[in-house]
């Protein structure tokens, strides 16, 4: 179910220490909030920034969208479901 885009950021996040998938997963569930969820990752608000940028960048999707939102949201819902089966 992962469109290319999410696959670009999976494959991004197995090759380096920062995720991108975390920091979508935290920017979403912090409503879109920049400060909420720069507190939540412990970065500063130009980092969070470049980060963003770069995931829309790569996932080719309108954040504002509702529906694509709810989209990605339920897609990283299952995956964290279906690691916590795993463990």
């Amino acid at each position: 179910y992962y469109t290319e885009g999410m696959r670009r950021l999976k494959q991004h996040d197995e090759k380096s220490p920062v995720s991108y998938i975390e920091t979508l997963r935290t920017y979403l569930e912090c409503n879109m909030s920049v400060t909420k969820t720069t507190a939540k990752l412990y970065v500063n608000r130009s980092t969070l920034m470049e980060r963003l940028a770069r995931i829309k960048r790569e996932q080719s999707c309108d954040l504002d969208d509702p529906e694509e939102r709810l989209r990605i949201q339920i897609l990283l819902k299952a995956e964290q479901l279906h690691q916590e089966i795993g463990r």
